[in-house]
């Protein structure tokens, strides 16, 4: 294990490979996150589709007051995982911690003493999983029949986490330049919210003439 006054990393083993892990309660703690961790983490996989024995695996430990009952789980990150989870908070600590995880992997690159070239690494697939629309704001995200987004979902920030605003933020952790698609994208969604609030006032505008109308052939 690396002692550090940030998060402690140690070696461990997924699918057959030795990978560098934390612990995401250790993880929780330094980000000082608000929502208590078993939220935390367990909405960060099911938002994000992360894969367990892949992205993260499970470790049974006893109960941290000694005590029998249910054991404790812990999970395992790979620092991937890790640094996304970090880029995810987007603050100073999660931007800290991110950058000392990359740090730590350049070291035990340059510590390796194999004597075969390294191969060069594969282009990174930046996934888009249809599973990311499975929320309260789109209809028929079934891979069947098209998404429709419920327009004014894109201005309920806290209900609303958009799919494509996560993948412009996974691009620019890995350093390309997404101001142009970023920028695109949050003039069209304030161009979409401005026309759903012209609608609806063009909507209501007409039950009020429909209403007058009414009244007046109502008093004839």
């Amino acid at each position: 294990m690396t002692n550090t006054s940030l998060v402690p990393v140690f070696t461990g083993t997924i699918s057959n490979q030795s990978v560098q892990l934390c612990n995401a309660r250790d993880l929780h703690c330094f980000l000082e996150v608000g929502t208590k961790f078993a939220d935390w983490i367990n909405g960060r996989i099911t938002h994000y589709s992360f894969i367990q024995d892949e992205d993260y695996f499970l470790n049974f430990g006893n109960r941290s007051d000694g005590r029998a009952g249910k054991r404790r789980t812990e999970y395992h990150l790979t620092l991937d995982m890790a640094k996304e989870l970090a880029m995810i908070e987007n603050n100073h600590k999660g931007r800290q911690i991110r950058r000392y995880f990359i740090s730590l992997e350049r070291k035990a690159v340059n510590a390796s003493n194999t004597p075969k070239a390294l191969p060069a690494p594969e282009p990174k697939r930046y996934n888009y999983p249809r599973k990311l629309l499975e929320q309260s704001g789109f209809v028929s995200a079934d891979g069947k029949h098209p998404a429709k987004l419920n327009i004014s979902m894109l201005a309920n920030t806290k209900a609303f986490i958009s799919p494509l605003m996560h993948l412009l933020n996974e691009m620019r952790a890995d350093g390309h330049d997404v101001s142009a698609p970023w920028d695109e994208f949050i003039a069209m969604r304030e161009a979409l919210i401005a026309a759903d609030k012209a609608l609806e006032k063009i909507y209501m505008e007409a039950l009020q003439v429909n209403f007058r109308s009414a009244s007046t052939a109502g008093n004839k």
